[in-house]
């Protein structure tokens, strides 16, 4: 069995353990607020579960840039 070397930069760890962090909040909200919203895609009412897919999908295509920058506002709408 070959041995496989993943290295990361710290800036590629905090990314990720943010990344997670932010995914689970939404998780979290988006059950929270399932019984009072509805999302339709093409007249069809989103399960849950594809509703947290598709805003984890949307924060997962967004470029390094774009991610820092809503990182900011959140930490910017939390502290102050």
């Amino acid at each position: 069995m070959e041995n496989i070397n993943l290295t990361y930069t710290y800036e590629e760890l905090n990314k990720e353990k943010s990344f997670l962090l932010l995914s689970n909040f939404i998780c979290e909200i988006v059950t929270q607020k399932a019984d009072k919203y509805i999302i339709k895609e093409d007249e069809r009412i989103l399960s849950v579960g594809e509703v947290q897919n598709l805003f984890i999908d949307r924060l997962a295509a967004k470029d390094d840039e774009e991610y820092d920058k809503l990182i900011s506002e959140i930490m910017d709408k939390i502290l102050f």
